[in-house]
């Protein structure tokens, strides 16, 4: 039940926010977006750590606290694919792209193994304070990466409810446009059943375990 609950906490901002968000990214400096995100993360694995080390923790802690993390996470990534293609010159990107991919599964992999070897050897304090000095690294390069924001108008973008409005309006533009072009449509659908066939497995797994 418990872990049921943690992925859903985990998935849900995706469900309810994602389209949101990346509109988002299209009207901001992508740069300060993934600081802000990294902030965020530094933020709340430092509070989760801090929990278990003084004793405070609690599931009901570890739900809001994944929920804000995933936020975080819906946050970083777009901004992140988004940037790339105005870091890298245009011939440069599929290499680029390459790069990011592999590693990024190279992370997924080794990251998986360093963090179960830390909750063995050190606890699960231990992994979630490596976790977050990992974010504080992550920041430390970002700052390093020089960016030219390519949205040179974004302070002409209306504030307050008739920002929100407009952002209303760029995610039905997005939504028209998806309709329309039944290539990404497709790919939208099958990328969200192959979500929905891991999901079981996610929750599974660590309960088998």
């Amino acid at each position: 039940m418990q872990v049921g609950l943690i992925m859903v906490t985990k998935f849900l901002p995706d469900v309810l926010l994602g389209p949101f968000f990346g509109v988002i990214v299209d009207r901001y400096h992508r740069k300060r977006l993934m600081q802000i995100a990294i902030l965020s993360q530094i933020f709340i694995t430092g509070i989760l750590a801090l929990s278990i080390i003084f004793g405070f923790f609690s599931l009901a802690l570890l739900y809001i606290l994944t929920f804000f993390l995933s936020l975080g996470s819906l946050l970083f990534f777009p901004s992140q694919r988004a940037w790339l293609p105005h870091i890298v010159d245009k011939d440069q990107l599929m290499i680029a792209n390459s790069f990011f991919s592999t590693s990024r599964e190279m992370a997924n992999l080794f990251g998986a193994l360093l963090g179960g070897t830390i909750v063995v050897f050190l606890g699960v304090a231990a992994a979630i304070a490596f976790d977050t000095l990992s974010f504080v690294i992550a920041l430390f390069f970002i700052q390093l990466v020089a960016y030219q924001p390519i949205h040179k108008l974004r302070t002409q973008y209306k504030r307050g409810l008739d920002g929100l409005k407009e952002i209303i309006i760029d995610m039905r533009e997005g939504f028209r446009w998806l309709s329309v072009n039944r290539t990404m449509l497709w790919m939208l659908i099958l990328a969200t059943v192959g979500n929905m066939a891991l999901g079981p497995i996610n929750v599974l797994m660590p309960m088998w375990i």
